[in-house]
């Protein structure tokens, strides 16, 4: 476990020198990571399935709502900002990590058959730079909505989430509560073995939105999450390949319904 530890304390560590928020999204580190990225080639063949989810929606009309909001100029400067602008989608001006983070909640929706505005508590591990809440939240999302992060990722998150109401909490905070959704996109497949099980009991009954890789820094994911997971967690669970994503040894969301 060494590699993935190593590279997280390196990365949270890189973060921690900068003390100007106004254009993360331009920062080095940050999408090197990725924390951001404004030319991630997956994005594009997100936003083909994207159209289809969108289309199979029952929810495509408020979705299209938050989309006509773009992306937030937080982080950016002008011109890296016209950039990220750039992409058409459904005869929009967006941006190809909104599609990133459009695709996750679309396809939590259609797997689990519920709106993503119908819990009442949102706990996300490791939120990155804030899109996939910042969504939730223009979607209009009025419940209790925490994130548990590393220091200086929650610190950039905060700074892209101001004017949201988010609870920054540790992993010892979480609380159980009834009609509770846990999400973690690609964080929980990047932790130390050793330190699941503690999440998983605190999450235990929770709906979840996991996305994973098979195997990454040094981490074997696919038998875990296949076998023990669900067992740790309590949850029936479902997953879906994502046949686009081909690195790390492949990727799959796990969707979970609480038991």
């Amino acid at each position: 476990m060494k590699n993935i530890m190593n590279f997280w304390e390196a990365a949270n560590q890189a973060l921690g020198k900068y003390i100007d928020y106004s254009e993360f999204k331009n920062w080095k580190e940050v999408q090197e990571i990725p924390l951001y990225h404004p030319d991630d080639d997956f994005t594009f063949l997100y936003a083909n399935e994207n159209e289809t989810l969108l289309n199979e929606s029952k929810y495509k009309q408020e979705w299209l709502k938050v989309l006509d909001l773009g992306e937030s100029k937080l982080g950016h400067s002008e011109e890296s900002y016209q950039k990220a602008m750039s992409f058409v989608f459904y005869e929009r001006s967006t941006s190809l990590w909104i599609m990133k983070a459009l695709h996750h909640l679309l396809t939590f929706e259609e797997m689990r058959e519920k709106s993503i505005l119908e819990y009442d508590h949102i706990i996300e591990l490791g939120a990155g730079i804030g899109e996939t809440a910042r969504m939730i939240f223009n979607r209009g999302y009025t419940g209790t909505y925490s994130i548990v992060d590393l220091p200086s990722v929650a610190k950039i998150s905060q700074y892209y989430l101001s004017d949201k109401k988010v609870n920054y909490i540790t992993l010892d905070e979480i609380e159980k509560r009834p009609n509770s959704l846990f999400i973690a996109i690609w964080s929980l497949s990047e932790i130390p073995f050793e330190y699941r099980e503690k999440i998983a009991e605190k999450i235990k009954g929770f709906d979840q939105l996991i996305l994973f890789s098979n195997n990454i820094l040094g981490l074997n994911n696919a038998v875990y999450f296949l076998y023990e997971w669900s067992f740790l967690s309590g949850i029936f669970q479902r997953f879906r390949l994502m046949k686009f994503h081909t690195g790390d040894d492949g990727n799959n969301y796990l969707i979970g319904k609480g038991i």
